[in-house]
């Protein structure tokens, strides 16, 4: 055992002065006995200078060549609220992000007295349009962004719009062919993406192609007119000669016309620099700009500062220090902003004796907007004065349901007026408002989507029943035919009769709700009849289980205590199913639970530290214990404070509205909640949305809402995947509560505008859970 041991620490060795021997102009310093002493790197750098992704989708970036010595060294911020930046306080060399928003945003890492700042630009997932309005022959392409999958695409009335799949389904180009409307749909796996098309009655103008020049005729030769004799007389005069034909006008030879050049598109810009550090206020530096292809046809840039406070530049791309701060310098192609580059710049000078400018005042571009469509409307807000150190805004809806900004981009959802008012963020006193009127009504042959009221239902004994409820999409629409169909995959084990299901015998079938009209519209819902377990003993059954290979591929050994607000999530790797697997918080009000990703025997579990505390993370494989972390956490999230109001708010709604509330025991009481979920919060599949942050949310959102409900009433809880959608819909999750012998799972993470619905309750007896 020890010479392994040796032969481990030689290896190690070994291999770090080979390491360091190939780092340029760094020697390994060795000590007497043999140990490596590492040099921390000459120039610093990150792993990614730009980087592009979407919404919700996370990223990491590295600050390299940081010593391990000062692994801790490092700190790192965003320039956004948007822009969500996390990292461990044991290893600061690396962090997280993902944006909450579509939109061009910073991540800083400073070190030291040197900051290294990153361009990160998010792009929202789904359709490039949600609406869009054609003349009767335009065409438009359709494109999906961060849509993982082939898409299938249609028209719900092809003789106002037809649709052309290009790009392995990635995109379509739709065509209006007459005045009207249609819903173009892409549907991928399981979900669907609409774009609402309006079609108007003018035709979209083309210009016609000139007709080629036609050479003129030569003018024609007059005949010569013959001369008439002369008369006799005493002296005879000579007789005139005959005049001569004019010569014919040549005729003119046709100017050539040269060949139209190919045109060749750029594809991208390089800057001579693409990071400066300018070192006095009023320093300059010349950025110069180079179109790719060498040979493109247009290779006119145009340029911008992102933060015109600290850096400005000009349009020969001469870049002037401001004042002391990071700006981000954009080049773009002048024909498609879609080709750019860009240079982040750093400000770096004494500025001890500066005042730091706070802002005034702010104003937006427009006080009254009229929306009647369902595009996106640019809001535009101008901070004063112009060099405020303040910039940081957010923005407040007096109704989302109506209006509300989105990405940067105000849209109107139903009919009705909203507020939408621009906060300057640390000043609330500091804001602007714009009233906006919503008048949109779309008219469709057909519904775009239909949605039930629960995706999955367990019915306990035969001759239960449970109704179905549909809800037509979008549902401010006027929808010609609303009619649906009903179906069961197995009529022998549930009967479906307008909507209402009823066990007949032990099994499971797949109630289908299609629009009538437009079969590729529909919506299912998996009934289980509940079976009878063959031992009353879940240790017993678990005996007939075969042997799982397990193994924690990524370990919290070095990292048990984290700060309020932190994220941490770990990797499962294991052959059992998915309803085998258990990882529960002993606290979920310290930990939380955020959901599990599955892919090909791996579960990525994930937890957020909410409050100051110690719990227990344990995992469990098929009733057996495993293994477990003992994790503190140092200190609260500010988030936190924000969920305790808006919770403590939403019960006092509650308790006014239920007289009886004392009276009702704890299960009631957290259906009750889960209600006013549904009946005033909005669907958002995001996992950045929470119904105390945005005012909206989604399964994982109210599922831990209750799971804490449940508690702070001293009940045990955690937040689960049922097993009936544990292959169908891996992602959905509930609160599992324990309650007087019983084991419920409450749901109130249906999809939809709100009211979405009722709570979904599903119980057990304890001894026979099978959820």
């Amino acid at each position: 055992m020890e010479s392994k041991k040796i032969k481990r620490l030689m290896c190690s060795v070994i291999t770090a002065t080979l390491l360091l021997c190939e780092l340029p102009g760094v020697a390994p310093m060795m000590e007497s006995v043999g140990v490596v002493q590492e040099v921390e790197a000459a120039s610093l750098k990150l792993s990614n200078k730009s980087v592009s992704v979407m919404t919700g989708e996370k990223s990491k970036i590295t600050l390299k060549g940081v010593s391990s010595k000062k692994k801790k060294s490092v700190k790192w911020r965003s320039n956004s609220k948007n822009l969500v930046v996390s990292y461990s306080k044991k290893d600061t060399r690396s962090a997280t992000f993902y944006a909450r928003k579509a939109g061009t945003y910073k991540v800083t890492a400073t070190y030291g007295k040197k900051t290294y700042v990153a361009v990160v630009k998010a792009s929202k997932k789904g359709m490039n349009v949600t609406s869009r309005t054609l003349n009767k022959g335009q065409k438009y392409t359709l494109k999906l962004k961060g849509v993982k999958g082939k898409a299938k695409w249609s028209s719900s009335k092809k003789s106002v719009v037809t649709v052309k799949t290009i790009k392995n389904g990635k995109g379509a180009v739709i065509t209006a062919k007459k005045p009207g409307s249609a819903t173009i749909t892409a549907t991928v796996g399981k979900k669907k993406l609409v774009c609402v098309v309006k079609v108007k009655g003018t035709t979209a103008v083309v210009t016609p192609k000139p007709n080629p020049t036609t050479a003129p005729k030569p003018t024609e030769s007059p005949k010569p007119q013959p001369t008439e004799e002369p008369k006799p007389s005493p002296k005879p005069t000579e007789a005139p000669k005959p005049t001569e034909a004019p010569k014919p006008t040549e005729t003119p030879e046709p100017t050539p016309t040269e060949p139209d050049k190919p045109v060749v598109k750029a594809t991208g810009i390089k800057l001579s620099d693409t990071d400066i550090t300018l070192t006095s206020k009023g320093a300059t530096k010349k950025l110069v700009a180079t179109v790719e292809p060498a040979n493109a046809t247009d290779k006119d840039v145009v340029w911008e500062s992102l933060d015109p406070v600290y850096a400005t530049v000009s349009s020969d791309g001469t870049v002037t220090a401001v004042k002391k701060g990071y700006a981000v310098i954009a080049c773009y192609l002048k024909s498609n902003r879609e080709v750019y580059a860009y240079c982040s710049v750093v400000v770096d000078y004494d500025n001890s004796g500066e005042e730091k400018v706070l802002a005034e005042s702010i104003s937006l571009s427009k006080e009254y907007i009229k929306i009647t469509d369902e595009l996106g409307y640019e809001l535009e807000y101008t901070i004063s004065p112009s060099n405020s150190d303040e910039r940081a805004v957010y923005w407040v809806s007096s109704n989302p349901d109506v209006a509300d900004m989105e990405g940067g981009t105000l849209k109107g959802y139903s009919n009705g007026t909203a507020v939408i008012t621009c906060y300057v963020e640390g000043h609330e006193s500091i804001k602007a408002s714009c009233t906006v009127e919503v008048d949109i009504t779309p008219e469709l042959d057909y519904p775009s989507e239909i949605k039930l009221n629960t995706s999955s239902v367990t019915l306990d004994k035969i001759g239960d029943t449970y109704s179905l409820v549909p809800t037509l999409h979008p549902t401010n629409a006027i929808i010609y035919n609303k009619s649906v169909s009903w179906s069961s995959s197995d009529s022998s084990v549930v009967s479906v009769d307008n909507g209402t299901v009823k066990a007949l015998k032990e099994g499971t079938a797949v109630i289908t709700c299609s629009s009538i009209g437009n079969s590729s519209v529909s919506a299912s819902c998996t009934v289980t009849v509940k079976a009878k377990s063959t031992t009353t003993n879940p240790s017993e059954q678990d005996k007939t289980d075969p042997t799982y290979t397990f193994k924690v591929s990524t370990d919290l050994k070095y990292t048990k205590v984290f700060e309020g607000g932190d994220l941490i999530d770990f990797d499962i790797t294991t052959n059992a199913p998915f309803e085998k697997v258990s990882v529960v918080s002993s606290d979920n009000s310290i930990l939380q639970y955020c959901g599990v990703i599955v892919t090909s025997g791996k579960y990525n579990y994930g937890f957020y530290a909410r409050k100051k505390g110690s719990c227990t993370i344990s995992i469990y494989l098929a009733g057996e214990f495993k293994k477990s972390w003992d994790v503190e956490v140092t200190s609260d999230d500010q988030n936190w404070a924000v969920y305790e109001s808006w919770f403590n708010g939403v019960l006092k709604n509650i308790e006014a509205a239920n007289s009886n509330w004392k009276d009702l025991n704890p299960i009631q009481k957290i259906t009750l909640l889960g209600q006013y979920i549904l009946d005033n919060y909005d669907y958002d599949p995001s996992p950045m949305s929470a119904f105390h942050v945005n005012g909206k949310g989604n399964c994982n959102a109210s599922a831990n809402v209750l799971a804490d409900m449940a508690t702070r009433l001293d009940l045990r809880s955690d937040v689960v995947t049922p097993k009936a959608l544990a292959s169908s819909a891996p992602g959905h999750v509930v609160a599992r509560v324990w309650y007087n012998g019983k084991i419920y799972h409450l749901d109130a993470g249906y999809e939809g505008k709100a009211p979405r619905g009722n709570v979904l309750v599903v119980s057990w007896d304890a001894n026979n859970y099978e959820g």
